[in-house]
């Protein structure tokens, strides 16, 4: 028999960008991102996907069926620039992972598996093939582009009756991991999904006994969960204990000012050996005032560590964890750090990162990139949603120990009439007695309802999951916290606040950013709200609903412990007689409940947690309500002040037995006071203060198996043609609750479009569909299908997904997970509109089995609610807007010829507002409105916010410019989608004569002003007509995005770009400009007599290389200082003069002080002396007459804008400049001199 090749025929598109950079190979990647991280390049559609390999170089995945074995979708891609790339040496390719697929190419007729690096291994004959790998063997051969299968796949042993390393087998429930001549047991089925591995690709086996035994997976390992570059030998030695890098950090967007958001997402892996991580430093960036960055807080899996810190003035924040973060060996954690823009300047750019290896305190080396730092966000001010704390109460109490359902906390939340919120998380901090055990079992609600419970308090904190619960705008909700109260100290305490504000996390569900509480000053301390004390009694009963809460049970299972029951002996040590029920109304200990019956529980005794010992309990058929009275004879000796804990245990009859328990009986166990006969070893008397008077367990409940599904809220969406080709779309999400009593299977799942919002939901739309399960995080992919979605007419559309992943549909019992469904749409969009998905509570719509594949009825806890808005246009939209309101784009300036402009010193700021989709920006063309030409600009180039150029070109000989797709950095005429981003305009000037300068064209004070160019000034492009001043595409939709002039006044509107008449601000050419003035004199004593120095004030001029028409050095001509006189009563100043230092012979003109100034004319110094470059310190001098004690005299330039003239240009011609339109500086204030 041959071998059997699969020939496959695919199209791959594929844009790769390959640099040389020889022979070398580094362990720390140079760029930002680690080991294992998943890079693309922004903003180009269908871009390949890019691997950082553990030796940190780049590795592309060669087509998408490569990427499938090691991904099962691409939400891990993190878009970055060209020049980030280029910061990784090129690998090559990366390879099929190995044990999932056999591969082969065109040109050979040999099959191979797969191993660790692209190892290959030849499979000789067809029946070697089915040995190994089943009768339908020839199902998983793969092509491979034959080019990558020289260059990328290394020839190793041939297979003959072992499996190749990497192979995952399962033998029997236990699953393994072939490593060399030894399998690896997999400790769990978390260990096997950490790494990545998918059940699909696990082969069967009936024994693994021609195998050594290798070391247990007990979590992820980064050489089994990646992609190891090179034959595998043996784990990566990274450089240091712990390596640091990049991990999902967010994009650069703009954020509202006030609104909490994720600005760093960053990962530590650790080496061989395990770390403990005591404190983290994180340090702000860019050019915002870094003590503007307020509630800095980090976060691991969704819930917060530590406290929340603000940036301090030195930059950062120090992170101190009472509790380590702890890191196994060979495994990762990844965090988030989310932070709040308090009292921030629109505009400005605020980042936060990891600066060095010493920032991250471990016991050991710490290695990585560094500074490891997230994306700029940039301030701006907007109107989001709100939410106000009010009303907490404030009533105290006492309780007794084993105290059920104690309110602790209460309080009022109201939202904000802007957007409806989705509540995240909840935490609220102990302020009282720190112990664990002081309160168990908490639960919250909200206006009633449970949103979540079985909660504990850990490190005096407890976390809330709010699941995305939905909050109408404007609304008003009460909140509510209980819990159980435990066995403790006398007058310990429980006293819940919030400690801090960024502790309740809510996300508004309109605009898509971070909410947070507007104040918590009412309910942000201890005592604030409800302080509960804990009293006892003599004795202690108590039953633990933390550890057996109310549940269901399945019938036929032995030892189901129904209650977990505490003692203590609070005085003295005691001893339990008996526990019995009694005929009293006190004494009752008893389980109780509905449809019980006779011999449907047996077998009914307490069991020490602590020894094992068993007690028998003899149980009595009731006369008054369903169950069975109790009785326990043994004695319990309990030391004084020790707990001693038990559980309750009972077996219940099953389907085999001759009456089994009903599905839905329920069963609650009960202890009263009054059945517990308790006598003091040291009085020997019987103890009868026995608190509380009565405990109940929580409520179990037979049943065969449950499922709830919760319909999702999620913020709305708006897309175009071609959207999700890259990412798919999450267009409906629920939550699906697993019973406790049995795995289930998913068979079918269907979802309806709202019947008001359904149209847009067509196979012409979406040209595909994904059905995903998300289980912590990993994605299983259950079908992925088009062309099914069913359409009504008028009545609505639905979607049913069937025929699902046989090993993915697979729900463990009690593991909750996410259902997505990701949807890709169609390139171009027959029809728009919106649409909403929902789960109907109708028969068959969901299909679910149990482990006895009996059919499940399902409970959808919100049927009828529409998980997300997804918005259908035809294509985007965009508004370009020329502004003068920035501060960094805001004033007139003068800008040195020979020279760029600053940063924060631009002409206009260009904002260009996105809808729908990314938008291509293909040509942008700016007129020169001023007095300047191509003679003055040599280029115009815009910056983002940071100050990193993005675009340059070459003005017209009338200074006009046309920017094109081309004239663009790394893609940043690809604007994000539904984002306003901000591009600022600067110019390169040329020089006035420069020396051997051939464009030395510039002429002095000619003005620099920029606008969108008009239609008469299009003409002069060719290849642009009227209204042609911006033109775009959309990155999705491949449509023109139609933009023109907008005629109407006022500010651009969608579609519009701003009218030609609004222009940028001015920027004036000059030979020589000054930079700095500062006071250059100290504080001095006063002493009357003539020509005493009162003032020294040093002055910075530049010229470049700028010369005169005949080629001497073009300098500064100062022309009038003005200065502020502040004297006492007993001060006289006269003959105010000014020299340059070093030069004390040389004086201006003297002159007195009018109305206390002194306007000094520089020009009255020698002619020469007046013309300066570089720095000059001009020191004042005046005649003073002095009376009396206590006096001063002070100077002071006290307006720059007009207080000091200077010309730029030898004097000879031109403005003299009167504003010195400094950075920062207004004034500059002189030395006193006092007696």
């Amino acid at each position: 028999m041959s071998l059997i090749k699969k020939l496959f025929v695919f199209s791959l598109v594929l844009t790769t960008v390959l640099w040389s950079f020889g022979g070398l190979s580094v362990v720390n990647a140079a760029g930002n991102y680690g080991a294992g991280s998943l890079l693309a390049p922004e903003g180009v559609k269908d871009a390949a996907v890019y691997y950082i390999g553990s030796d940190g170089m780049k590795y592309v995945f060669p087509d998408v069926k490569t990427y499938n074995t090691w991904y099962t979708d691409f939400s891990d891609v993190v878009k970055v620039s060209i020049a980030e790339l280029d910061m990784y040496e090129d690998g090559g390719a990366v390879t099929y992972r190995p044990g999932t697929k056999l591969v082969t190419h065109q040109n050979t007729a040999k099959v191979y598996a797969v191993g660790p690096g692209g190892l290959l291994h030849w499979i000789p004959t067809a029946t070697v093939a089915e040995d190994l790998y089943g009768a339908n063997w020839g199902s998983m051969v793969m092509d491979v582009i034959p080019g990558y299968f020289s260059s990328s796949y290394t020839t190793g042993s041939d297979l003959s009756d072992m499996y190749p390393t990497g192979t995952i087998l399962k033998m029997g429930e236990d699953m393994y991991y072939v490593d060399g001549t030894d399998v690896r047991p997999f400790a769990d089925a978390d260990a096997f999904e950490a790494n990545g591995f998918a059940y699909a690709n696990l082969i069967t086996v009936s024994s693994v006994s021609a195998y050594g035994t290798g070391e247990s997976v007990t979590g992820e390992e980064s050489e089994l969960s990646g992609f190891m570059p090179g034959e595998s030998n043996g784990p990566v030695v990274v450089d240091g204990n712990l390596t640091v890098s990049l991990y999902q950090t967010p994009e650069e967007v703009n954020l509202p000012v006030g609104s909490p958001n994720d600005f760093l997402g960053f990962k530590l892996a650790a080496g061989s050996a395990a770390v403990s991580v005591e404190a983290i430093t994180l340090t702000s960036y860019g050019l915002g005032t870094s003590t503007e960055i307020d509630n800095v807080t980090i976060y691991q899996d969704g819930l917060k560590i530590g406290t929340s810190k603000n940036i301090n003035s030195d930059r950062e924040a120090v992170f101190n964890f009472s509790s380590p973060i702890e890191i196994a060996a060979n495994s990762s954690v990844m965090l988030t750090a989310k932070a709040t823009l308090v009292g921030a300047s629109a505009s400005e750019t605020y980042a936060l990162g990891v600066a060095e290896a010493a920032d991250v305190v471990t016991g050991g080396s710490v290695g990585g990139s560094f500074p490891v730092q997230g994306n700029l966000m940039t301030a701006v001010s907007a109107t989001i949603g709100a939410v106000t704390l009010t009303s907490p109460d404030t009533s105290n109490a006492t309780v007794n120990f084993g105290e059920d359902n104690v309110l602790l906390a209460s309080f009022t939340l109201t939202t904000s009439s802007t957007e409806p919120l989705l509540w995240e998380t909840a935490r609220l901090r102990n302020g009282g007695t720190n112990n664990a055990d002081v309160v168990n079992n908490l639960r919250i609600e909200v206006d009633g309802d449970v949103v979540d419970e079985g909660v504990s308090l850990v490190d005096k904190y407890v976390n809330f999951d709010m699941g995305n619960l939905l909050i109408a705008k404007g609304d008003t909700l009460t909140v509510d916290i209980y819990g159980d109260i435990g066995v403790a100290s006398v007058n310990n305490t429980v006293d819940l606040y919030v400690d801090s504000a960024s502790d309740f996390i809510f996300m508004g569900q309109t605009y898509g950013f971070g909410v947070q509480i507007s104040s918590i000053a009412i309910f942000d301390a201890a005592g604030d709200g409800k302080t509960i004390t804990l009293a006892s009694a003599d004795f202690t009963i108590d039953m633990d609903k933390t550890a057996t809460p109310s549940r269901d049970v399945q019938s036929g299972t032995d030892d189901v412990v129904l209650a977990t029951i505490s003692f203590t002996s609070n005085g003295e040590d005691a001893t339990i007689n008996d526990i019995s029920n009694t005929a009293g109304t006190d004494g009752d200990f008893y389980i109780s409940g509905t449809g019980l019956a006779i011999t449907e529980v047996s077998n009914f005794e307490l069991r020490d947690t602590d020894t094992g010992v068993i007690y028998d309990i003899t149980e009595t058929v009731s006369t008054t309500l369903p169950g069975w009275t109790l009785a326990m004879a043994d004695e319990i000796s309990l030391a004084a002040g020790v707990t001693k804990t038990f559980e309750l245990r009972v077996d219940l009859s099953g389907s085999t037995d001759s009456t089994p328990i009903d599905d839905g009986d329920t069963l609650q166990v009960t202890l009263e006071d009054g059945a517990m006969n308790v006598t003091g070893d040291d009085s020997d008397a019987t103890i009868t203060d026995i608190t509380p008077s009565s405990i109940a367990s929580g409520i179990a409940t037979v049943r065969g198996a449950k499922l709830t599904v919760t319909t999702v809220a999620l913020t709305n969406k708006s897309i175009v043609g071609g959207a999700g080709t890259v990412t798919p779309i999450v267009v409906y999400k629920a939550g699906l609750e697993v019973g406790d009593s049995s795995d289930l299977t998913l068979t079918s799942y269907q979802v309806d479009a709202d019947d008001t919002n359904y149209a847009s939901f067509t196979d012409d739309n979406i040209a595909q569909l994904d059905l995903y399960i998300v289980e912590n995080t990993v994605s299983r992919l259950l079908k992925s299908t088009s062309n099914d979605i069913t359409t009504d007419g008028a009545a609505g559309a639905y979607i049913n997904f069937t025929s699902l992943n046989s090993t993915n549909r697979v729900l463990k019992a009690g593991v909750d997970v996410e259902l997505e469904i990701r949807a890709v749409f169609a390139s171009t969009l027959p029809t728009t509109g919106a649409f909403e998905l929902e789960a109907v509570n109708t028969a068959g719509n969901i299909i679910v089995k149990d482990d006895q594949n009996t059919d499940v009825t399902e409970t959808i806890a919100n049927a009828l609610t529409d998980s997300r808005l997804v918005t259908l246009a035809a294509e985007g939209t965009l508004k370009a807007e020329i502004l003068t309101t920035d501060i960094k784009a805001n004033d007139d300036m003068y800008i040195l010829a020979g020279s760029e402009s600053t940063h924060g010193r631009y002409l206009a700021e260009l904002k260009f507002t996105t809808a729908n989709e990314a938008i291509k920006l293909n040509d942008l063309a700016l007129q020169q409105y001023g007095d300047s030409t191509g003679a003055d600009v040599k280029l115009v180039k815009l910056y983002d916010s940071t100050g990193t150029v993005v675009a340059y070109k070459s003005p017209t000989a009338a200074g006009y410019v046309h920017f094109e797709e081309a004239d663009f950095l790394n893609n940043k005429n690809v604007l994000a989608a539904d984002e306003a981003t901000s591009y600022f305009i600067g110019v390169l000037t040329k020089t006035i004569n420069a020396d051997g300068d051939a464009e030395g064209t510039a002429t002095f004070d000619n003005g620099i002003q920029y606008g969108f160019a008009s239609s008469a000034a299009l003409a002069v492009f060719t290849d642009l007509a009227a209204n042609d001043a911006v033109k775009a595409t959309g990155v999705d939709s491949g449509s023109d995005i139609d933009l023109v002039e907008d005629t109407n006044g006022g500010a651009a509107e969608v579609g519009d770009y701003t009218i030609a008449s609004t222009k940028s601000k001015t920027a004036s050419t000059t030979g020589s400009i000054l930079t700095v003035i500062t006071n250059d004199m100290a504080n001095g004593t006063l002493s009357g007599g003539n020509n005493k120095i009162i003032g020294e004030y040093k002055f910075v001029f530049a010229n470049g290389l700028n010369r005169t028409s005949v080629n001497t050095e073009l300098k500064a001509q100062l022309r009038t200082l003005i200065l502020t006189l502040a004297t006492s009563s007993g001060v006289g100043v006269t003959g105010v003069q000014v020299y340059i230092e070093g030069d004390a012979g040389n004086l201006t003109t003297a002159v007195t002080g009018v109305t206390g100034t002194a306007t000094v004319d520089l020009t009255t110094l020698d002619t020469d002396t007046n013309l300066v470059d570089g720095t000059i310190t001009l020191v004042v001098i005046a005649d003073l007459a002095v009376v009396g004690a206590d006096q001063y005299v002070q100077t002071e330039i006290a307006d720059l804008t007009t207080d000091f003239t200077y010309n730029g240009n030898n004097g000879t011609s031109g403005a003299n400049w009167s504003n010195a339109r400094l950075d920062g500086i207004s004034q500059v204030t002189g030395a006193t001199l006092s007696n």
